[in-house]
């Protein structure tokens, strides 16, 4: 079951949802009201040849129509455009309904209000949008985070699994639009995940960027392909300058360059939690990674699985700014980890069958904690700073399952506390060669190091008995499943639940 609130109740966040769905129209409003009812792929109703007055924010259907017998009501959601036009430029929440007439919000809105139209103007109410296709990123492109229901509940888009979204340019979630975009299946939120493929044809390019500073959410989808040459300096999805983004349960996969690149001079950095990253870097371009970091702010990845990313050029993680990584499996990718920063942490971690090191460092203060190295290429942690290493508490193989360079490169310059030392060919996972790292073997369950200092005469001391790896091991039957729960937004909640 999910995880429940003190009411025993699954937490769940507010938003003013659009949504996109399979045969739907990016000329309708992307939603009704904006709840969490799915809407129809065909607009609730449709006014062609009506009258639009862009002052006064007032349209007047054809014909003497009323939009009050209609079903029409003060918080619908409208588009409105001219007859010929292909492309939705203006959509608003509706705060005025009348028989003859109906007025949208002058701040509760997203593009361009088009110009005076007497029996030339279309209005849309509710109905999904289609979504990105082609050369169009609607509406990524388009949505603005002023365009809420009337309690301004933050915008989310939700885009359903029942298509795979094909695009052939960039596609830019910019400063001022939607900060939530979320995959789904039936219900919003539901973990279902949708794709976002970028076609395997052409020159390289950036699939989607995230531009807008305000930070937010990027959940349950997948970014695949991004051409056919090239690949420096492109990425499946790049972070560009901005701070406080969260990409959770999303799956980045075969794309010529970067799976992921962070590129922040400062603040506070982002965050990628339950994430899979695979067939990066397919153009093996030099200090290229699955996840890339760049200038100064930090990141933190947690829960995820990095593996196959297999260019001889090519890192789990290439770490330039400070990194901080748990629970976390690295597998046969070139080399598992790269810091070349003056921070790197790493708790929790598998590192297993990488072509080359398990963790290389060129840098300073490189903390490995209650790890797994075992059948690297090279070493398990090689270490080539100047400055010593730390690694405490780590499991390495032996016979068949050894490092084939040693566990450690250079101990005089990495401080071992603690190293567990498994049996000849023995590995801690149920199996690790079909993806499965579970911990398996009595050597590694509850043999962490988690040692709290405690010096005062009140307290008694406490210790903590981790796994050893990523992947902690159940001692009874239970656990976390089912559909996961939103993330609670504003308000006093209680304890906040993610699942």
């Amino acid at each position: 079951m999910p995880r429940t609130g003190p009411s025993g109740r699954c937490e769940i966040a507010t938003f003013t949802n659009f949504c996109c769905r399979a045969s739907g129209s990016n000329l309708n409003a992307g939603t009704r009201t904006g709840d969490t009812t799915e809407p129809g792929t065909s607009s609730f109703k449709e006014y062609t040849s009506g009258t639009w007055v862009q002052a006064t924010r007032t349209f007047t259907p054809a014909g003497g129509a009323n939009p009050t017998t209609d079903g029409i009501a003060v918080g619908d959601f409208v588009s409105i455009y001219p007859d010929a036009d292909t492309v939705t430029p203006y959509v608003a929440r509706i705060t005025t309904v009348g028989a003859t007439t109906f007025v949208t919000s002058a701040t509760a809105k997203s593009g361009t209000a088009p110009v005076d139209g007497v029996v030339n103007t279309t209005a849309r109410i509710g109905g999904a949008w289609l979504g990105p296709n082609g050369t169009s990123g609607f509406p990524f492109t388009f949505l603005s985070s002023a365009c809420t229901n009337a309690a301004g509940d933050p915008v989310r888009i939700n885009l359903k699994n029942d298509q795979t979204s094909s695009v052939s340019a960039a596609i830019t979630l910019a400063s001022s639009g939607c900060t939530q975009v979320w995959g789904y299946a039936s219900t919003y939120g539901d973990g279902g995940r949708w794709v976002l493929d970028g076609g395997t044809s052409g020159a390289a390019y950036t699939v989607l960027t995230i531009s807008d500073g305000a930070g937010g959410t990027v959940q349950d989808i997948e970014v695949k392909n991004n051409g056919a040459t090239g690949g420096s300096g492109v990425h499946g999805v790049n972070l560009s300058g901005v701070s406080g983004w969260m990409l959770r349960r999303c799956v980045i996969r075969d794309v010529r360059g970067n799976g992921l690149m962070q590129a922040k001079f400062s603040g506070p950095g982002n965050t990628v939690e339950e994430c899979e990253f695979y067939g990066c870097n397919q153009s093996n371009t030099a200090t290229h990674a699955a996840i890339n970091t760049l200038f100064d702010a930090a990141l933190t990845v947690n829960s995820c699985t990095i593996h196959d990313n297999t260019g001889s050029n090519t890192s789990g993680v290439y770490a330039a700014v400070p990194v901080f990584v748990r629970d976390t499996v690295f597998d046969s990718n070139q080399i598992g980890f790269t810091c070349v920063s003056n921070l790197c942490r790493l708790d929790n971690c598998d590192f297993y069958n990488n072509s080359s090191h398990g963790i290389q460092s060129t840098a300073n203060q490189v903390v490995a904690k209650n790890c797994n190295f075992l059948k690297n290429g090279g070493y398990g942690f090689a270490n080539a700073s100047t400055i010593v290493a730390t690694v405490i508490n780590c499991g390495f193989g032996t016979g068949t399952q050894a490092n084939t360079s040693g566990d450690v490169q250079t101990t005089a310059k990495c401080q071992q506390v603690g190293s567990i030392t498994y049996a000849t060919d023995v590995t801690p996972w149920t199996d690790p060669a079909n993806g499965d790292f579970r911990i398996s073997l009595a050597a590694a369950k509850g043999t962490g190091r988690g040692t709290f200092l405690q010096t005062a005469a009140s307290y008694a001391g406490t210790i903590a008995y981790p796994d050893v790896g990523a992947a902690q091991h159940l001692e009874s039957a239970g656990g976390s499943g089912g559909a996961p729960c939103a993330i609670i937004i504003g308000g006093n909640h209680g304890p906040l639940v993610t699942e």
